[in-house]
């Protein structure tokens, strides 16, 4: 689990107590989450660090202004995406009687994370949970 992912989970532990315990594999949701979340910041910080740089900025002064970029893109992912978790039905989901093969858990897989970008963080989160639990 990322750094991103320990931390949610820190964080849903103390803001919503029984919100976390209603989660059967928390280690599984939360390393999704945190991978979501990581690939969120890249991207927000990856924009912003395109933007003009100001004139006679000194080495010191872009590295200030890029830490600062980067830790305003991880604020942003974190609390936008533990929103959505925390608003979001309990990721529970019931197995069917009948479980599919190992080789098409991770046809599902696949075809899942590559619909990732259209689907709420907490939509791709229970249904890779819910994937997750088939292997068990």
């Amino acid at each position: 689990m990322n750094k991103y992912g320990t931390l949610a989970m820190q964080r849903v532990q103390a803001e919503s107590t029984e919100r976390f315990r209603q989660i059967e594999y928390p280690e599984t949701v939360f390393e999704a989450l945190g991978e979501r979340i990581a690939t969120q910041v890249d991207k927000v910080a990856t924009l912003l660090e395109g933007l003009p740089v100001p004139e006679n900025e000194t080495y010191l002064e872009r590295v200030g202004r890029l830490n600062a970029i980067r830790m305003q893109a991880e604020d942003a992912a974190m609390d936008e995406t533990l929103e959505e978790f925390l608003a979001s039905p309990s990721p529970a989901a019931d197995l069917d009687e009948e479980l599919p093969s190992r080789e098409r858990i991770d046809e599902l897989i696949a075809d899942l994370q590559s619909r990732e970008e259209l689907m709420s963080s907490e939509e791709f989160v229970a249904e890779l949970y819910r994937l997750q639990r088939l292997y068990r």
